[in-house]
């Protein structure tokens, strides 16, 4: 009986380690993500600039007369 409760004991403290970490990486994942999406928006805006530079340099120049 007293090996059960320390075993229980024991296993109470290994899920409680474990949701510990598992928030750890959970709020990890979750910065990591936040920092994708800047950079996904950044690389976006970027692309949209270029494209729009594309277009005033060569179809901007094209004569339909």
């Amino acid at each position: 009986m007293t090996q059960t409760i320390a075993d229980l004991s024991k296993a109470s403290e290994v899920l409680e380690e474990a949701n510990i970490e598992i928030d750890r990486k959970r709020e990890q994942l979750k910065q990591e993500e936040q920092a994708l999406k800047v950079q996904l928006k950044r690389e976006a805006s970027d692309l949209l600039s270029e494209i729009e530079g594309f277009k005033d340099k060569f179809i901007g120049t094209i004569d339909f007369d």
